[in-house]
């Protein structure tokens, strides 16, 4: 009987290292061509070659089966992705049911393949810190100098078109904010380029390196969010300053989770306030601030509308209900949704707010209980401050680094993790 049994953990300890080999090779691929996404489709593209770069996607779903297969073994700690599955595949019948094609519900489902995969990989990455820190820190230095190079130099790729398999799409988006051109470096576009560098720039500040050092990151990463003049970034900026005079400084975990939940917040009342106060013409706002009453006065109204009209405010319209997956069949009811709260009340319904809550009800927990000198709890308050700080009024529930890093912090508080023993900081 024995035996049997050292067999049986034998063979699922071989299942979760395979898993984890994929899905781990799966986050490095998708996060090199994330990176460097520009000249890699540029390349393609001009190989006549422009479809291969989706492989990367079938490497994700890949990784993904990978560990629901590793259920179907009798893993039990894969329970937790089993559960998120059943979740989406919910939301993804309302989808079917709800929208105009069902490729539309299937896009939407989609969106959330590197949510899935972060969610697979992050008990992976719980003994993995240094790997994980020497990853980030290379993503930070290549978007940071693909940005301030691209201020010096004209890329190539920036603005280019080429046909694929599923129609004609861009290598790198060239477009213009006040008159001055957005510039994403080597990125796909200007806010890929800024969310991956602040994204990168929570591990990089809660990382054990100088204070000088430190310093010059956020310096660094300020000066390329202005050149993507991305303004959710500055918002983001912003408050990952607040935090880290929070966690370096006070070091008060309830200070940073008051910071979590008020950008929580803040994300409902913006849109909220703006219904019931913003209508008609725009005001003489400055240029650069045009974009958000825009977002105020039209997108978020015709969004609600879409989602209350075809949809309920129970299910909302399901996967696919709004962002680029309504450009496949509702092309003209396509809506960025420019908010993170739009957006989740527009696919999940009123049930998007309570999976935030639950989110931050976990973090805040877990947060109390392991306190402030724990890596890990570190890095999930800062990638939740960007999350919802950006998210003010932007999407980025669809920027794949974004959905990458909020799927590893999603496993980690609803994983086991959460139940063991503390990670050391590294500050």
């Amino acid at each position: 009987m024995d035996r049997l049994i050292q067999l049986d953990m034998t063979r699922e300890c071989n299942g979760r290292k395979a898993a984890d080999f994929i899905g781990l090779g799966a986050c490095l691929l998708f996060i090199a061509t994330s990176v460097l996404e520009g000249p890699l489709r540029y390349w393609l593209a001009s190989m006549g070659a422009g479809t291969a770069l989706y492989v990367r996607d079938a490497v994700g779903w890949a990784a993904i089966s990978m560990y629901l297969l590793a259920w179907i073994r009798g893993m039990g700690s894969e329970f937790k992705l089993v559960i998120v599955l059943m979740i989406l595949v919910c939301h993804l019948a309302v989808g079917f049911w709800v929208q105009t094609s069902p490729y539309q519900a299937m896009l939407g489902l989609k969106t959330f393949a590197w949510f899935l995969l972060g969610f697979c990989v992050s008990d992976a990455l719980v003994v993995r810190q240094r790997s994980l820190y020497q990853v980030v820190g290379v993503v930070f230095l290549v978007t940071v100098f693909g940005v301030f190079l691209n201020s010096f130099v004209s890329f190539p790729w920036i603005g280019l078109s080429y046909d694929t398999a599923f129609g004609t799409v861009n290598a790198s988006k060239l477009w213009w904010s006040a008159g001055v051109q957005r510039l994403p470096g080597f990125t796909r576009a200007s806010y890929d380029a800024a969310i991956t560098t602040l994204v990168a720039l929570v591990v990089v500040l809660s990382a054990g390196v100088s204070r000088f050092t430190k310093i010059i990151a956020m310096m660094t990463a300020a000066g390329c969010v202005w050149l993507t003049t991305s303004k959710s970034g500055y918002l983001t900026l912003a408050s990952l300053m607040v935090w880290r005079l929070i966690e370096g400084g006070l070091r008060s975990v309830r200070l940073s989770l008051v910071l979590c939940w008020a950008l929580f917040v803040a994300c409902i009342a913006l849109p909220v306030v703006a219904l019931t106060n913003v209508t008609g013409n725009p005001p003489k706002v400055p240029q650069w601030l045009l974009s958000m009453f825009e977002r105020a006065a039209l997108g978020w109204p015709q969004a609600l509308e879409t989602m209350t009209r075809e949809g309920s405010w129970l299910t909302g319209r399901g996967l696919g209900g709004i962002g680029v997956a309504q450009y496949i069949a509702e092309l003209t009811k396509a809506n960025p949704a420019d908010n993170l709260v739009i957006y989740m009340v527009s696919v999940f319904g009123v049930l998007g707010i309570v999976y935030l809550a639950a989110y931050l009800v976990k973090v805040s927990q877990i947060s109390l209980a392991r306190g402030s000198t724990d890596w890990y709890s570190q890095i999930i308050r800062g990638w939740t401050i960007v999350w919802f700080s950006y998210g003010c009024a932007a999407n980025m529930i669809e920027d794949g680094i974004m959905s990458l890093a909020i799927g590893v912090a999603w496993g980690l508080v609803f994983g086991s993790w959460s139940r063991e023993g503390l990670s050391p900081a590294r500050s």
